[in-house]
């Protein structure tokens, strides 16, 4: 499962994300990196690039071209 509240701790970076519309998806994958590579490639808006959490998940966001926000992470535990 994502840690779908965990956007809300990212106000302090540089590049503010939002969830303008009041919709977020969360998708679960292996290959968080290769996903969010494929999602941009495809139109995406990159929000922020794939990182390891310190709980061990990979995170990465990007907007989708209705505006939705998307969580690309990997599976946790």
């Amino acid at each position: 499962m994502c840690v779908l509240g965990e956007s809300r701790s990212l106000t302090g970076s540089a590049q503010r994300i939002t969830n303008e519309n009041g919709v977020k998806l969360g998708l679960v994958t292996e290959d968080v990196a290769g996903a969010y590579a494929r999602a941009v490639d495809a139109g995406a808006t990159p929000l922020k690039e794939p990182a390891e959490k310190p709980w061990g998940q990979t995170v990465g966001y990007v907007r989708d071209l209705n505006g939705v926000l998307i969580e690309i992470c990997s599976p946790m535990g």
